[in-house]
């Protein structure tokens, strides 16, 4: 009777879902989150995510494999569906809908919701140095970078999960400090290459900033999509137009608009108005490798 019972709970907990979110949050309130969710005899069944806000979000299997994704809008929501591969699916998402910003407060909201019970939910979001929770409904740990944790159990698929917070952020000097030094090293080298640098044909010269472009360390942190605009806009020169871009890399407007705003403000790249055309250039960082 005891061998009987215990097969009973080895069976029903290695069936068990569970669903463990992790992600961060940067200064300018971009979210990067990756979703882990364990699914037991799931493999062949077609399951989805209801997320709250408008993202950029992929699926991959154990193996790290991306798998093939619907995802679609209902209102300010996007639903990610996918076919289990055996027992394991996992979501990564960019996105900066999941934060306001109100004169200096700042505030996150993250709506889950699944095709399935969660048996087990766990999240933690990490959040920029010198940030200061004013409200929350998770729990708060951590020292200069602050970091909130949530858990739930047995969360039935008619219920939603909400990750809520309120919080500020006190500047750090160097925050100051750096990017000034970073200016400053930037100019100088700008010089030194003005000056030393042969002149070469224009095809040969093309290759050459597209190599330097790819050794780039800034440019290796980034994502695909972000790449992709970089290099496109490298082989124009170095300077093109929003529309050009929308043309050639065939990435939907909203999103174009969104990683076009994230690049402007790390400085990567520089809009200008030129008539009715949006003109992106890249910046002198961008030749740093």
């Amino acid at each position: 009777m005891r061998s009987y019972l215990l097969i009973l709970l080895i069976l029903s907990l290695s069936s068990s879902t569970s669903l463990d979110v992790t992600g961060s949050l940067d200064s300018s309130g971009s979210s990067h989150m990756l979703m882990k969710y364990d699914l037991p005899n799931f493999e062949g069944k077609e399951i989805y995510l209801n997320l709250s806000g408008d993202l950029d979000i992929i699926a991959r299997d154990k193996s790290g494999l991306t798998l093939e994704t619907a995802v679609k809008k209902e209102g300010n929501h996007t639903i990610v569906s996918v076919i289990v591969p055996f027992d394991y699916v996992e979501f990564e998402s960019t996105s900066n809908s999941f934060t306001q910003k109100n004169q200096s407060l700042w505030s996150f909201a993250l709506t889950i919701g699944s095709s399935e019970k969660i048996d087990d939910f766990s999240a933690s979001l990490k959040f920029p140095a010198g940030t200061t929770i004013k409200s929350t409904n998770g729990g708060v740990s951590g020292g200069n970078s602050l970091l909130l944790s949530w858990s739930g159990k047995n969360i039935d698929n008619s219920h939603m999960i909400n990750l809520r917070a309120g919080y500020e952020i006190t500047p750090q000097e160097n925050e100051f400090m750096v990017p000034g030094l970073i200016l400053f090293v930037i100019i100088l080298l700008s010089l030194f290459y003005a000056t030393t640098r042969k002149k070469l044909p224009n095809q040969i010269a093309l290759k050459l900033e597209q190599s330097n472009l790819e050794k780039n360390s800034i440019f290796q942190t980034l994502d695909e999509i972000d790449k992709d605009l970089l290099r496109e806009i490298s082989k124009q020169k170095g300077r093109t137009t929003q529309a050009h871009l929308y043309l050639n890399t065939h990435i939907p407007k909203a999103t174009l608009s969104r990683r076009l705003a994230s690049l402007t403000n790390r400085g990567i790249i520089q809009k200008s108005q030129k008539g009715n055309k949006n003109l992106i250039t890249l910046t002198k960082i961008m030749e740093r490798s």
